[in-house]
């Protein structure tokens, strides 16, 4: 019996102006036509027709500098963190925690082949990404009596490679059952005037729906079901290209406890008005993150009295997630979490079934878009050179080399902190299971860097 299209997707189709597809769909053999209608049911297309291509669709009114608690040595209360500090060992020693990876990206742009998790980035070991995460796991685990279940988001493109990844690296040192892979949706990519582009004769041009698929595909797979019956009741949520985040941050979960808040967010100073991270401002009505590609040039290099930036506070998208917030935002994907188109350079099909090379939008979800959906929010401001230092770029300053001066300047400093010093003009790398922080440094009472064998490597050391 002939394949026959939804009448609910069918209309959608006509309403959107999306009849090239329909045509389409008559054109296709049987067994092509079924390949095409089933992916059109699955991706969603509702929140894909209300994608505004010119930018937000709101006016984005009048933004204020958010309330933000201060570190420590920028003003901050040192009692206060220290209280949060205290609040989130405790969640983590009662097995409350879990690590939220996003992990849906591929190596290209770094020139490399393969998930951009196994990027080799240790400064001296070259460990992967993911190694460099896994550490920091362990180290908790050791802390703590028990290591977070670490729930890992790939994306269609890279799920199979980041599964072989971890089987032949043994987990990383981590039991199997703890870590939890689940694999985000993907969103149809739209030609310049907001019309759906075809990657073959019978699939829709697509690509990965952005951080924000973590929250619906966390529910849709199962994962976050399966977290709360580890009695998970705080997600802390990263993305794999900042070796430099401090995993499970304590802090950062205990600030979310003692506020009473659904949402605990790291910000950081803004280098420059168009840094390319998310702006959190407030609108009177809480906070929110502007996305830097939705705002406008002139608000963002507003300077207050001191010529500081007004609205100076960057997302680096590091958040502690009520998990019963994840739960309710993804029972309302659709609206919860509106697609933002970004511009990008496509390969598709055109009418004459020849690839071809165009401008169009990337459709993607920004997990930061649940802000509005949390009962509370509470930003803690973290130091930039201690917590952020992404891959982004083949070369420059968000770049491998750029990532690995960060982490070895890092490591100095908990070195200096625990009255250690070390070789200079050689790159020296901490083993993160061992030494997490200074504090750990100072606990394992060294005479010099020596005493600690492969727990802290110099340039030539280090396992390849």
């Amino acid at each position: 019996m002939p394949y026959r299209l939804r009448d609910s997707l069918q209309q959608q189709l006509e309403v959107w102006g999306q009849n090239h597809v329909l045509e389409r769909l008559q054109a296709l053999d049987e067994l092509e036509r079924r390949r095409l209608a089933r992916q059109l049911e699955a991706l969603d297309l509702a929140a894909a027709s209300r994608a505004s291509l010119a930018g937000p669709e709101a006016p984005i009114g009048t933004l204020l500098p958010p309330e933000v608690e201060r570190h420590p040595t920028r003003g901050g209360r040192a009692d206060l963190h220290g209280e949060a500090h205290a609040a989130g060992e405790s969640e983590l020693a009662e097995g409350r925690v879990a690590i939220l990876l996003v992990a849906g990206g591929e190596g290209t742009r770094l020139g490399h082949d393969g998930p951009k998790g196994t990027f080799p980035i240790g400064p001296v070991s070259d460990r992967s990404l993911f190694g460099l995460f896994a550490q920091q796991l362990r180290a908790l685990g050791r802390r703590f009596g028990h290591t977070p279940p670490w729930a890992v988001m790939t994306s269609p493109g890279n799920d199979l490679a980041t599964r072989r990844a971890f089987a032949e690296q043994d987990f990383f040192g981590l039991e199997e059952s703890s870590v939890l892979f689940f694999c985000q949706a993907e969103a149809p990519c739209l030609d310049a005037a907001g019309q759906l582009l075809f990657a073959a004769r019978d699939r829709i041009l697509t690509s990965p729906e952005g951080h924000g698929g973590v929250l619906p595909a966390l529910v849709r797979s199962g994962v976050c079901a399966d977290l709360a019956e580890r009695e998970v009741v705080h997600l802390f949520h990263h993305q794999v290209d900042n070796p430099l985040v401090p995993v499970g941050d304590p802090t950062l979960v205990g600030f979310r406890v003692i506020r009473g808040c659904e949402i605990a967010s790291k910000v950081i100073a803004k280098r420059a008005s168009d840094e390319r991270v998310g702006t959190w401002a407030s609108t009177g009505n809480g906070p929110r993150v502007v996305e830097y590609t939705e705002l406008p040039a002139t608000l963002g290099r507003e300077t207050d009295a001191s010529g500081a930036l007004r609205l100076w506070a960057g997302s680096i998208n590091v958040h502690v997630l009520g998990r019963e917030l994840v739960e309710r935002v993804a029972a309302e994907a659709a609206s919860a979490l509106p697609y933002h188109a970004s511009p990008k350079p496509l390969r598709a099909l055109d009418a004459d079934g020849r690839h071809i090379e165009l401008d169009g939008f990337k459709l993607e979800r920004f997990v930061f878009d649940a802000v509005p959906m949390a009962k509370a929010c509470v930003l803690v401001e973290a130091l930039r050179e201690r917590e952020y230092a992404p891959v982004k770029s083949a070369s420059g300053a968000e770049s491998p080399a750029s990532a690995r001066g960060a982490l070895d300047r890092r490591d100095r400093a908990w070195l200096a902190e625990a009255g250690l010093s070390a070789p200079e003009g050689l790159p020296i790398e901490l083993d993160l299971s061992v030494f997490d922080g200074p504090e750990a440094v100072r606990r394992r009472g060294l005479g010099s860097i020596e005493e600690a064998g492969e727990a802290i490597l110099t340039a030539g050391a280090g396992p390849s």
